[in-house]
C-alpha cells in the first residue's frame, strides 16, 4: 500500500510512471509476422500463393484483435494493460486475471489491483484479500483444485513482476532505488 501510495503522493514518481505507461503501453499493440513465416513467404516462388498467404495473415490479425478486444466489456485491452503497467511500475507487481468459459477457452481478461493480491506460500496460486473476503486464483494454465474450496473453477492470474534478487515472491519497483529522496520530498512538504 505504501509503494502504491507514492504514485499519488509524489509528483515526480507519478510523472515518471505516466510517461513510461504512455510510451510503452499507451501507443497500442500490433501483431508481427514471425521471422520463420517471413522467410517462407520470401523464399516462395509462387506469387499467387504468397499473396493468398499474406491475406490470410492479415485476416488472422484482425480476428485476433477483435477477439482480444471482446474479452472485457468495460475496458479495451490497451486500457487494461495501462492499468497493469501502472501497477507494475508503482509496486513492482501487476496481475492480469484470466477467466475461462465452460469449454475451457479464455473468455475474460482483466486487471486486478496489485495491492489486493497475495502470493500463496506454496506458490500454487494467489489470494485476493478485500476486507474479510478472500478469493483464490490459480496460476495461469494450472489445473490444481481450489485449496479454499469455495469455487470449483477459479479464475487464473498472470503475475508480472519487476525482478529483484532480494525477493523471490514479489517484484520491486524502480522508485525503491530513490526511496531516500522520496522520503526527503515527503518530509519537506510536511515542513
Amino acid at each position: 500500500y505504501e509503494l502504491a501510495s507514492y504514485y499519488d503522493t509524489s509528483f515526480a514518481n507519478h510523472a515518471a510512471i505516466d510517461a513510461k505507461v504512455e510510451n510503452i503501453v499507451g501507443l497500442g499493440y500490433d501483431f508481427e509476422v514471425s521471422a520463420r513465416t517471413m522467410l517462407k513467404l520470401e523464399s516462395s516462388s509462387d506469387n499467387d500463393a504468397v499473396g493468398r498467404a499474406r491475406k490470410r495473415i492479415e485476416r488472422a490479425k484482425i480476428e485476433v484483435r477483435d477477439w482480444l478486444e471482446s474479452l472485457n466489456t468495460e475496458d479495451s485491452f490497451t486500457s487494461t494493460m495501462e492499468k497493469i503497467f501502472t501497477d507494475l511500475q508503482s509496486t513492482g507487481n501487476a496481475y492480469l486475471e484470466v477467466g475461462r468459459t465452460t469449454k475451457g477457452e479464455i473468455g475474460y481478461v482483466g486487471h486486478i489491483p496489485s495491492t489486493t493480491i497475495r502470493i500463496r506460500r506454496l506458490r500454487d496460486g494467489f489470494v485476493q484479500v478485500i476486507g474479510n473476503k478472500v478469493i483464490y486464483f490459480r496460476n495461469f494454465a494450472a489445473t490444481n483444485p481450489n485449496p479454499l474450496g469455495t469455487d470449483p473453477r477459479p479464475n487464473e492470474i498472470i503475475h508480472f513482476k519487476s525482478y529483484s534478487p532480494l525477493n523471490t515472491f514479489y517484484g520491486v519497483p524502480d522508485i525503491l532505488a530513490a526511496i531516500n529522496s522520496l522520503y526527503g520530498d515527503s518530509l519537506a512538504s510536511q515542513y
